[in-house]
């Protein structure tokens, strides 16, 4: 019969932490419906290690009051949570909700606001996935018990009503460092472009290499965000030029395009296009701007020179 350091596949220790991260570690491979035996040794291994841990000098483990291990479905959240390949994952996500079917209703009442606290200390956190869990546990309709600041509650949950500022499912094949640092990157370029759109400029003045995720929604605010600040991406060139073609009657597509091709160093328009007044008003700000050249010699179908 296997010891529980062997099923934990770490030498004797007294580190609870090592512990730990030896039970997260393994927990994905086990789980309560596809191998409920497994989990249950598992989860036996783990406790008997903790006593262990913290009893070692006991040859029989006497229990006691401050030695109560974790209940489960905390550190199943926790390793979802650690895992690299289904952070981002719903589907992930919907199978560990489905374990808190298993629970009694006290539990849930127990481990509401336990999981919700969990949730808003993780830096790096869907909001498209941990929203199963708030509509799951009722975050929005059950009563706040006081173990949460009211205030923070109510921002988190307006932060998971607003959604990612793009889709993180994008980013999962990239490395993880690569991963946090790209959500970093953007969640800031956000909060910036809401409260203080005037700091964009000095935001983007700082030189680092950056990822561009492949979705839509991202590549529309960039280029909103980049042509509001006067400042062009020629990695987004193409997507708005694609944007313009497949929908011509749109006047933001339009006037992204053009605009960014006066920020790319492409040079000025000849004459003002569009048929609106948003789009013409916006690209006279953008003729008379003193970073774009004079008018010149033209040529291209919308009015732009062809790029050398």
């Amino acid at each position: 019969m296997k010891t529980c350091w062997q099923i934990l596949d770490i030498s004797q220790t007294t580190d609870v932490d090592i512990i730990r991260r030896a039970y997260l570690a393994l927990l994905p491979s086990f789980h309560p419906e596809t191998d409920p035996q497994g989990f249950k040794q598992l989860r036996q291994a783990y406790e008997d290690a903790l006593r262990i841990a913290q009893s070692p000098a006991k040859s029989v483990w006497q229990p006691e009051e401050h030695e109560v291990a974790e209940h489960e479905i905390l550190l199943a959240f926790r390793a979802l949570l650690a895992s690299d390949s289904e952070r981002f994952l719903p589907s992930a996500w919907q199978r560990f909700i489905q374990q808190l079917n298993y629970c009694s209703m006290e539990e849930i009442d127990e481990l509401r606001w336990s999981l919700c606290t969990i949730a808003m200390n993780t830096a790096h956190l869907s909001f498209e996935c941990v929203v199963l869990l708030a509509e799951r546990l009722r975050w929005l309709q059950e009563e706040n018990t006081g173990e949460i600041d009211e205030e923070e509650l109510e921002s988190f949950l307006y932060a998971i009503a607003k959604g990612n500022v793009f889709n993180f499912q994008t980013i999962l094949h990239l490395p993880v460092a690569v991963q946090n640092d790209t959500i970093d990157f953007y969640q800031m370029f956000a909060r910036i472009w809401s409260s203080h759109p005037e700091w964009l400029t000095l935001y983007l003045a700082q030189h680092r290499a950056v990822i561009i995720p492949d979705d839509a929604k991202l590549h529309r605010n960039l280029l909103r965000w980049y042509s509001a600040s006067r400042l062009g991406i020629p990695e987004l060139l193409d997507y708005a030029r694609s944007w313009r073609e497949a929908e011509p009657d749109n006047e933001d597509a339009r006037y992204y395009e053009y605009a960014q091709r006066v920020y790319c160093g492409g040079k000025p328009l000849l004459y003002v296009p569009g048929d609106s007044a948003r789009t013409r008003f916006h690209l006279y700000e953008i003729l008379s701007d003193g970073k774009t050249l004079c008018a010149g010699a033209f040529s291209g179908r919308d009015g732009f020179a062809q790029r050398t």
